[in-house]
């Protein structure tokens, strides 16, 4: 059924893609003004099918982002139904998408959350603790799947050393935690001890399956 969603016929430059229960429209427009204007019409049309499949739509949920490869930031606003949406700089879609696809914002939400991960492990695994480094090496995977969640769609913006930095700090302090090892240890060395890969590579080895399936 919600197929038909899918296949709904937009204007030129308008491109609908589904995600779960989310979908996400893409309007490819030389103004704002042009971009403002197809994206309402193609909101009244997907609106309107749904209506018609009795499935409503959440007006207050709606987001918008301005991508653009302009200096100064651009905004816009929509109208669903009664509520007027501004445009956001970022929007979650399990990935944060930056109005600036570099994906600064994933990375720093990503490193936040395996970094609180890290901290309730430390919990469990104490360095006084008995804890064999096998299972703290499986108790820490919890933090790199949180580093390397959706890395095929958002590994190719690590190319900045800041966007490098981050992740080998959060994903160092890791590897500290499993091998009991000082902060003072660097990441390749850690990571030989604990036996276990490199952010970078796993990143690069995202990187590599996002370009074969293409």
């Amino acid at each position: 059924m919600y197929d038909g969603l899918l296949q709904l016929t937009l204007s030129r430059g308008v491109k609908i893609v589904g995600f779960e229960d989310d979908v996400a429209l893409m309007v490819f427009r030389e103004t704002i003004e042009e971009v403002e204007v197809r994206a309402t019409q193609a909101i009244e049309i997907i609106e309107n099918w749904m209506c018609g499949k009795k499935l409503p739509l959440v007006h207050h949920k709606t987001e918008v982002m301005m991508i653009s490869n302009r200096k100064a930031v651009q905004h816009s606003t929509i109208t669903v139904g009664e509520v007027t949406i501004d445009s956001k700089r970022e929007v979650n879609l399990g990935v944060m998408i930056d109005d600036r696809l570099n994906f600064n914002t994933h990375v720093d939400y990503a490193c936040e959350k395996a970094t609180k991960a890290i901290t309730a492990l430390t919990r469990i695994m104490l360095n006084s603790s008995a804890i064999s480094i096998s299972k703290r090496r499986l108790l820490a995977s919890v933090s790199t799947s949180i580093l390397r969640y959706g890395a095929p769609v958002w590994a190719a913006g690590v190319i900045t050393r800041r966007n490098l930095n981050r992740p080998n700090s959060t994903y160092t302090l890791m590897a500290i935690r499993v091998a009991n090892a000082y902060r003072t240890i660097s990441m390749d060395a850690v990571c030989t001890i604990v036996g276990i890969i490199t952010i970078n590579i796993l990143l690069e080895d995202c990187e590599c399956y996002r370009l074969s399936i293409r």
